[in-house]
């Protein structure tokens, strides 16, 4: 697979620090110079979200990035074919996953660690905290 000089750039400054997170603010300021961070402070996003779908990186819930060793590629992508697992689910929790479409019996839902099921979860979360602050209901 070839990379592109940026994500090669990324890559390699990630590999000098291989148990750090870093977010793409902080990469991008970094590693880019002062014209490129007033345009565009995160630069680095796309080539970083690209180079951890192709495992060399690894991205967290919370949209941070490290540098994989040998071992710890092989780690992810076992996760990956994980059976779900059942989590204990608060009623609110419950709430916004079932109106997502995500199965909830009212006590546990089965989910599998994926960036998918977790960012849907946080984006109806979040529409719910604004249409309190609104006092306006929201549609599901």
């Amino acid at each position: 697979m070839q990379l592109s000089v940026v994500e090669e750039l990324i890559y390699k400054f990630l590999q000098n620090f291989p148990r750090r997170f870093f977010s793409p603010e902080e990469v991008s300021g970094i590693l880019g110079d002062d014209r490129l961070k007033k345009t565009d402070a995160e630069w680095s996003l796309a080539a970083m979200k690209h180079l951890a779908s192709l495992d060399f990186i690894e991205m967290t819930a919370t949209g941070h990035f490290r540098y994989l060793g040998a071992g710890e590629t092989d780690r992810i992508r076992r996760n990956r074919n994980k059976p779900m697992r059942k989590v204990a689910a608060c009623p609110t929790i419950g709430n916004i996953l079932s109106a997502q479409g995500i199965h909830y019996d009212g006590k546990t839902i089965e989910i599998q660690d994926t960036q998918e099921t977790l960012q849907q979860a946080l984006e109806a979360l979040k529409k719910r905290v604004a249409a309190r602050q609104s006092h306006r209901p929201v549609k599901p």
